[in-house]
């Protein structure tokens, strides 16, 4: 964990909402003594995050923080972390999802890879610039040098995009499986997964462990830790970017409110999503689009704009349908529908139109 990128910001995620101004996690290495705790500017490898004010300790393991499983994050109705998104056949998974494009331009494991890869998920359309797109959507307001936080971050692929102009960010995910596999590729700096593996059972079409270098976009400015918004360790953001995540919140209400607290007045707030709600994850009553929230019937695009607004976000792009004649509603620097491919295994990949929008933090509106 690098402490000299994030040591002064590095709080209790429990005192941070009940102090104004809790003191920083002091770092305590696998010795028992306080006096040894190496300084708030080095590596912290392995040890303990101790809070000075409610005496409580947060683990570390292999430069990881661990914060999650607090009281008040329990018991959800999206508990993805101990469900089978943390298993490891679904991280590797979504390892060929997002380095599919520096998977794609290697050769020796395309030689593999083609066997198993019945539906062209390599072949057409190697393409990947659903990540790049979005860190460039952030950066067109929030300057360069930015604290920012990737939650719901996988494995990693959007952190490291974002941590080509921000000074450091912070990847979260509630999964310590996806969390762990993120920390491996930053420190190896390349990927590993078995050719035509299943998302479900685990099983691969081939014998093959492919090893793929992934340097080229790999950046070390970026810290993982397993936490979900209800638990996150750190001061506010200047800007916090969430994938493909908010039609899996159960309560999008009140996600988008803890967000707010969590992030500068004037910061950025950029979400994505590709609308596919689900009863699995999210009581129909709250789906975005059928009056959830006291919203309007309409789009789920309108319907999250009116939302954000109210709960402190300012939609940059404006926040009604675009007049006709005008701009795309879908196509300019603040609002745009991103294509995201996914992989599920050898027989299946999907095609996603992701609806991307920026915001702003604002006292009020």
């Amino acid at each position: 964990m690098r402490l000299d990128l994030i040591g002064s910001d590095l709080v209790c995620p429990v005192c941070v909402n009940d102090a104004p101004n809790p003191p920083p996690l002091e770092a305590v290495p696998y010795t028992g003594k306080i006096e040894v705790a190496p300084e708030m500017t080095s590596t912290f490898e392995a040890g303990v995050l101790h809070c000075l004010r409610c005496k409580r300790n947060f683990c570390v393991e292999d430069g990881v923080g661990f914060f999650s499983g607090l009281p008040h994050s329990a018991g959800r109705k999206d508990d993805f972390g101990r469900g089978r998104y943390n298993s490891e056949a679904y991280a590797r998974a979504y390892i060929q999802t997002h380095f599919r494009d520096v998977i794609a331009d290697d050769k020796a494991a395309r030689t593999h890879l083609d066997l198993h890869d019945a539906t062209g998920f390599y072949s057409s359309s190697a393409n990947n610039m659903y990540y790049r797109s979005m860190a460039e959507m952030l950066f067109t307001k929030l300057p360069p040098g930015a604290t920012v936080l990737d939650l719901g971050c996988s494995v990693g692929r959007l952190s490291h995009e974002l941590a080509r102009r921000a000074r450091v960010v912070v990847g979260a995910d509630s999964s310590e499986t996806h969390i762990r596999v993120a920390k491996t590729i930053q420190r190896h700096r390349c990927v590993s997964f078995r050719a035509g593996e299943a998302t479900v059972s685990g099983k691969y079409a081939g014998d093959a462990e492919i090893v793929v270098d992934v340097s080229s976009v790999v950046r070390n400015n970026v810290v993982f830790v397993v936490a979900d918004e209800q638990c996150l360790p750190f001061r506010l953001f200047d800007g916090i970017v969430c994938s493909a995540l908010i039609e899996r919140v159960p309560n999008l209400e009140a996600f988008l409110r803890t967000l707010r607290h969590r992030i500068h007045d004037g910061g950025l707030l950029l979400l994505s999503s590709p609308f596919d709600q689900d009863e699995r994850f999210v009581d129909r009553s709250n789906w975005l689009g059928y009056g959830a929230y006291g919203t309007e019937l309409g789009t789920a695009e309108e319907s999250l704009r009116r939302l954000a607004q109210r709960l402190g976000f300012r939609p940059i792009g404006g926040i009604g349908s675009v007049v006709e004649g005008g701009p795309s509603p879908h196509n300019d620097a603040y609002r745009r529908d991103l294509r995201w491919v996914t992989y599920n295994d050898r027989r299946k990949h999907m095609v996603w139109s992701v609806h991307a929008e920026l915001f702003e933090a604002c006292d009020s509106l």
